[in-house]
């Protein structure tokens, strides 16, 4: 009993969805790693609101100031106005990609080596989220090491 049960919840951790609850997919990073100056892109192959999600970089172990965690032990998005934290690097605001999705292309700011992911702001869910914890990588593609 106590394996089945250990089982189950092993896949309700990986079919929760990862950074966006309000849309239909993650927002992915198109490589593992990069450089400062580096062009890069997150995209989602779909999403509700394209146009309407304002994303940052946060150091991964600031990740979790950004999503509430429930009872149920799977994260939130955060209700409330865009984050204003020390810390975050805006990028931009996604665009349609053409088919469905949203896309953010972006040239790397200068940043301290380490692992990075996304902090996104739903303008019209009023949320905000985090694409990943030190704890709660549900993509690897949410993660970006700055080298």
């Amino acid at each position: 009993m106590r394996l089945a049960a250990s089982f189950l919840a092993a896949v309700f951790l990986v079919a929760a969805p990862s950074t966006s609850a309000k849309g239909g997919g993650a927002l992915l990073f198109d490589r593992a790693a990069a450089r400062a100056g580096d062009r890069l892109a997150v995209s989602a192959a779909y999403e509700l609101y394209p146009r309407g999600y304002v994303v940052w970089l946060v150091r991964l172990e600031h990740a979790p100031r950004f999503f509430t965690i429930p009872y149920t032990g799977v994260p939130r998005p955060a209700p409330g106005p865009p984050p204003r934290r020390p810390g975050l690097t805006r990028l931009g605001v996604t665009e349609p990609d053409g088919h469905g999705g949203a896309r953010l292309e972006f040239r790397l700011p200068h940043l301290d080596p380490g692992r990075y992911t996304l902090v996104v702001w739903c303008r019209p869910c009023g949320t905000h989220w985090a694409a990943a914890a030190p704890n709660y990588i549900v993509n690897w593609r949410t993660v970006l090491r700055v080298l």
